[in-house]
C-alpha cells in the first residue's frame, strides 16, 4: 500500500488496475491502524459489467439536484443543461470507451480540485451572485466524482463506486478541516480532554473535576473503552483558578508534544508525537477552561463576539442572543490571536469578555477558540431540546400562545405507544416525567419521537419551526456527511433560530440556541458531531460517581477505582483467549460489559439465537417466494426455522417471536433502501453452501416527504404492507428501524442515522 504525503494529506492509499493502468486512489477509511480494504477491487469486475449504469448516474444526478436549496432553477446554476448530460445508451455501442466530448462538457463545467479540499479562492467567479455560490461550491465535488465514474465506468462495480463517492464526505474527526491542518503527519496522534463536574454526593454541593482523555486514531467504539484520567480536582462547587489546575496537564502536554513517546508492538518500536486536540466542555466549564466571561455576561461567547442582550425575565434579567441585521455572530467570529490581544487589554471594552490568558495557550499549535468547541450534548439534547419542552408543557407559560400542556396526556399516550428496536436503550418516556429524562432519552426524543408526534397534536407553524431543528441536527449526527448536507443543515439551524423570536419571543433565545448556528463549522472542523461529545464520557462520570463510599479521602477512593479498573482491563486482554465461558462472564461482570448471547448456529451473514428446527417442507407461498430467488428446494436442501439471530451485530427477531413486549426488533431497512417486515427466518444449507434468507412482506414507500420542503431522511413514508410474501438474502439487511403509526392511517419508518454513537 503506497502513500501519497502532502501537506494536508492524509492516508492510506490503495493502488488500483484499472484498464492496465495503475491508479492511485485514496481508500474511505476511517482509520489509519485498520487497514480498511474496499469490498472489491475494479480489475474484479468483468468488461461486460454494467452495474454501474443508471444506478451510479442517476444517484449523482439525484445528489445534485438535491443540493441547490430552495432553487427552483439548479440546473442552469450548475451549468448542466439536459443536452450535455451523460446518456447511459451512449455506452452500449463502444463499452470500451466513453466519449470524449462528454467527459470533456464536464470536465470544462467542473472546478479543478485536490482529495482534500476543493480551492474556493479559485473557484468563485466574479459574475455568481453571492448567494448562489455555496450552492455552485458544492455541485462541483459531484461533477468530479462523476468524471471519476465515467472514465472507469467499465470496471467499477456500484459499491466501489459509492465508497469513490464518499471521498470527500465527512465520517470521522480525520475529515475534519483542522485536524488535517494540524496532524501533518503519520507519526502523530492526537488526543481530545473533557472537563466536566460530576456532583458526589446529593446532600452537598461537594464535585470533582477529572481531566479524561482519549485517543482520536482509535476506532469510535475503542474511544469509549480506553479513557484515560489525567487528574481531579475535588471540592466544594468549581475550582476557583482554572489555569493552577490545568499548569499540569499542560506542562505534560508540551512534553509529550517535544519529545513524544515510543511503544512496541509485535515486536516493532513506534515512536509517535502527542498533540492535545479537542477540549469538550459544557458551557460551565468552558468559560473557566477559556478564561472568559460565562454565558450571562456581555460577550459571553468563546465562539463569536456577540455581545449579548440583557433583558427583563421573571424577577431579574437574562442575556439573550438575538439576530440583528441578519447577523448570528454580532461583531464576527473569535480568532486565536484575537483573544490573545484581548487577554492583554487593560479596558473592560477592550477585553470583549476575556479575562485573561488561559493555560492552554501555552501549549504549541493549540487555538483557544476552535479547539474549545461545542458539545451538543449538553447544548442540544439538555440545552434546546429541554428548553422547548418546558415551554410547550409548563404551567407558568399557560397565558401564552405556544403552551401545550391542556393537551399533554394525549401527547404522552401517542409517545408511550411506540415501540421502539433494541437499540434505544429505554422505553419511550412521557414528557410529564420530563425532569427524570436522561441525556440519551432527550436525544431519542428530539430525533425519533418528537416530529411524528407533533405533527399529530401541534399547529403546523410549530411543527414545521421544530423540523428546522430536527433536520439540521439529523444531518450532523450522520456517519457520512456530504458537503451540500453541511450547508443545508446549517441553513436549517440558522432558520430556526430567526423563527424563535416571531413564534415564541425575543427573551427564548438562549445561548443553547445561539450555539446552534456554530455546529455546522464545528462539523467542517471536527467531523460529525458524535465524534467531539460528551456523550463519550457519561458512563466514566458515573464511574466515578459509583467509586465512592465514604466522605473521606474522596480523591483517593477515585484514583484507587480507576488503578483498579485498569489493572482489570489489562489482565483481561492478557488473558481473554484463554478464559471459559464462566470466567469470561465473571469479567463481563467487573468490567460493566453486557455478555453478548451465544448463537446455537452460524450461517452465512448470520447467527442463529434460540433453539433452531430442522423441517421437511415449507408452506407453498415460503416456497413461491423462495422460487423468485431461483431456489428449487430438493431432497439436497437441509431447511432450517428459527426466530432470532445477529445479522451485522444487531439482534433481529422475527414477528413470531413472542417474548419482546415493548420493542419491535422484525423490520428491517434493507440496501436497497426499501423497508422489509420478517415474518419467519430460514437457513439453507446445500452440501457446505450455507445461506441464510428472512421471508415476510415489503412495505410500499410513497414518493412524498414527510413534511413539504424538508428532506428528514430519516423519517420515511410508507403504505401498507404489500400482501405478496417476499424472500430475501439476510446479506441484504442494511439495519432496523422503527415503524411509527400516524392518525391518518399513514407510516412512517424510522432510521436510525448514527445508532451506534447516539443510542447504546
Amino acid at each position: 500500500m503506497g502513500k501519497i504525503k502532502g501537506k494536508n494529506s492524509r492516508g492510506p492509499y490503495k493502488q488500483y488496475n484499472l484498464l492496465n493502468n495503475s491508479k492511485k486512489i485514496p481508500v474511505r477509511t476511517r482509520y489509519d491502524w485498520k487497514k480498511k480494504h474496499l469490498a472489491r477491487q475494479l480489475n474484479q469486475v468483468s468488461h461486460d459489467d454494467k452495474s454501474l449504469s443508471s444506478k451510479l448516474i442517476n444517484s449523482v444526478q439525484i445528489e445534485i439536484s438535491d443540493m441547490c436549496v430552495n432553487n427552483n432553477d439548479s440546473e442552469s446554476l450548475m451549468n448542466i443543461s439536459d443536452d450535455n448530460r451523460v446518456d447511459d445508451k451512449i455506452f452500449e455501442d463502444c463499452p470500451d470507451s466513453a466519449p470524449r466530448d462528454t467527459i470533456n462538457d464536464i470536465q470544462n463545467e467542473s472546478f479543478p480540485t485536490n482529495h482534500d479540499a476543493l480551492n474556493t479562492s479559485q473557484i468563485i467567479d466574479k459574475t455568481i451572485p453571492p448567494t448562489y455560490k455555496k450552492e455552485i461550491l458544492k455541485s462541483q465535488l459531484i461533477n468530479n466524482l462523476l468524471v471519476m465514474a465515467i472514465k472507469w465506468r467499465r470496471n467499477t462495480t456500484y459499491a466501489v463506486a459509492q465508497d469513490i463517492l464518499n471521498l470527500y464526505a465527512i465520517e470521522d474527526i480525520y475529515d475534519g478541516k483542522a485536524y488535517k491542518k494540524v496532524m501533518t503527519s503519520d507519526d502523530m496522534i492526537s488526543i481530545n480532554f473533557n472537563v466536566d463536574g460530576a456532583p458526589i454526593f446529593e446532600s452537598s454541593n461537594t464535585s470533582a473535576y477529572p481531566v479524561l482523555c482519549t485517543l482520536n486514531e482509535l476506532s469510535p467504539s475503542d474511544r469509549k473503552n480506553h479513557i484515560m484520567m489525567s487528574s481531579i480536582w475535588f471540592g466544594n462547587g468549581k475550582p476557583k483558578n482554572m489555569n493552577a489546575y490545568l499548569t499540569p496537564f499542560v506542562n505534560e502536554a508540551k512534553e509529550l508534544l517535544k519529545e513524544g513517546l515510543t511503544y512496541t508492538f509485535k515486536g516493532q518500536t513506534y515512536a509517535k508525537k502527542v498533540i492535545i486536540l479537542i477540549g469538550i466542555c459544557d458551557s460551565v466549564a468552558r468559560p473557566l477552561v477559556q478564561c472568559t466571561k460565562q454565558f450571562n455576561g456581555e460577550y459571553g461567547c468563546g465562539l463569536c463576539l456577540h455581545p449579548g442582550k440583557s433583558i427583563a425575565k421573571g424577577r431579574g434579567f437574562a442575556r439573550v442572543y438575538p439576530v440583528v441585521n441578519g447577523e448570528f455572530f454580532g461583531e464576527g467570529l473569535r480568532s486565536h490571536e484575537q483573544t490573545l490581544i484581548h487577554a492583554e487589554a487593560k479596558t473592560k471594552e477592550d477585553k470583549k469578555g476575556i479575562k485573561r490568558k488561559s493555560a492552554l495557550c501555552d501549549i504549541p499549535n493549540y487555538d483557544i477558540v476552535k479547539n474549545l468547541d461545542v458539545d451538543w450534548m449538553h447544548c442540544v439534547a439538555l440545552g434546546v431540546s429541554r428548553q422547548f419542552a418546558n415551554l410547550w408543557f409548563d404551567s407558568t407559560n399557560s397565558n401564552k400562545k405556544f403552551y401545550f400542556g391542556d393537551i399533554i396526556d394525549q401527547f404522552d399516550a401517542l409517545i408511550l405507544s411506540l415501540s421502539p428496536t433494541s437499540d434505544f436503550t429505554r422505553i419511550p418516556k412521557g414528557l410529564k416525567d420530563r425532569v427524570h429524562m436522561k441525556t440519551h432519552e432527550w436525544v431519542v426524543f428530539l430525533l425519533a419521537y418528537s416530529l411524528p408526534v407533533m405533527k399529530m397534536c401541534f399547529p403546523i407553524k410549530f411543527v414545521k419551526h421544530w423540523a428546522l431543528l430536527v433536520d439540521g441536527i439529523s444531518i450532523l449526527t450522520k456517519k457520512s456527511i456530504m458537503k451540500s448536507e453541511l450547508v443545508y443543515a446549517d441553513q436549517c439551524l440558522k432558520e430556526f433560530i430567526r423563527e424563535v423570536e416571531s413564534l415564541y419571543g425575543e427573551k427564548y433565545l438562549s445561548f443553547n440556541v445561539h450555539l446552534l448556528a456554530h455546529l455546522a463549522e464545528s462539523v467542517e472542523n471536527w467531523g460529525p458531531l458524535f465524534t467531539h461529545s460528551a456523550f463519550i464520557y457519561e458512563d466514566f462520570n458515573q464511574l466515578i460517581e459509583n467509586s465512592v463510599n465514604s466522605p473521606n479521602g474522596v480523591s483517593i477512593q477515585i484514583c484507587d477505582s480507576f488503578r483498579l479498573k485498569c489493572t482489570i482491563d489489562r489482565l483481561y486482554n492478557l488473558c481473554q483467549n484463554d478464559l471459559t465461558p464462566q470466567q469470561k462472564k465473571f469479567f463481563d461482570g467487573l468490567r460493566n460489559k453486557n455478555s453478548k448471547p451465544a448463537s446455537t448456529l452460524v450461517l452465512r451473514n448470520c447467527k442463529v439465537l434460540g433453539k433452531s428446527k430442522i423441517v421437511t417442507k415449507l408452506p407453498q407461498d415460503q416456497r413461491r417466494a423462495l422460487q423468485r430467488l431461483d431456489i428449487k428446494l430438493d431432497s439436497t436442501y437441509t431447511i432450517y426455522k428459527y426466530r432470532r439471530c445477529i445479522i451485522n451485530q444487531e439482534i433481529i427477531t422475527s414477528k413470531i417471536y413472542k417474548r419482546e413486549k415493548k420493542r419491535t426488533n422484525y423490520t428491517v431497512l434493507l440496501k436497497n433502501g426499501q423497508i422489509f417486515e420478517i415474518k419467519c427466518f430460514v437457513g439453507l444449507k446445500n452440501n457446505n453452501d450455507v445461506e441464510s434468507y428472512l421471508i415476510g412482506n415489503y412495505y410500499s414507500s410513497k414518493k412524498e416527504s414527510f413534511l413539504k420542503n424538508r428532506r428528514l431522511d430519516q423519517l420515511i413514508s410508507l403504505n401498507d404492507k404489500l400482501h405478496t410474501i417476499s424472500a430475501i438474502s439476510s446479506k441484504m439487511v442494511a439495519q432496523k428501524v422503527m415503524i411509527i403509526k400516524m392518525n391518518d392511517d399513514q407510516l412512517i419508518a424510522y432510521v436510525h442515522l448514527c445508532n451506534s454513537e447516539l443510542l447504546n
